[in-house]
């Protein structure tokens, strides 16, 4: 008998990921965010995601930078012609910084 195995959250752009660790006053991801959503959401050492507001730009410009906040990091992810700020709360934001820009760049 095959067993078929899927992934934790399966995302795609533009819907909410379901897991407990997201809390969004925001209900839509941009691509470029859903896989750093979902890459951070799988690390033990975030405890909640809050997806932020998007903003429309210019070129699909791929970009990923990452600012310390009180209890942990705040993304702003850049890709497909939008950008997207997202708050990632955990207990060591330097090694979940560090994972989730190797990811973002390494990544397609």
């Amino acid at each position: 008998m095959l067993k078929l195995i899927l992934p934790a959250t399966i995302m795609s752009p533009n819907k909410r990921p379901k897991t407990n660790k997201v809390n969004a006053s925001h209900s839509t991801v941009i691509g470029a965010a859903a896989r750093v959503v979902d890459r951070a959401q799988r690390m033990p050492q975030v405890s909640k995601i809050s997806l932020g507001i998007i903003i429309p730009i210019r070129g699909p410009r791929k970009a990923f930078k990452i600012q310390t906040i009180t209890g942990g990091i705040k993304a702003i992810v850049q890709g497909g012609g939008a950008v997207q700020e997202l708050y990632i709360y955990t207990s060591d934001p330097e090694y979940v910084e560090k994972v989730l820009e190797e990811f973002f760049y390494n990544s397609n």
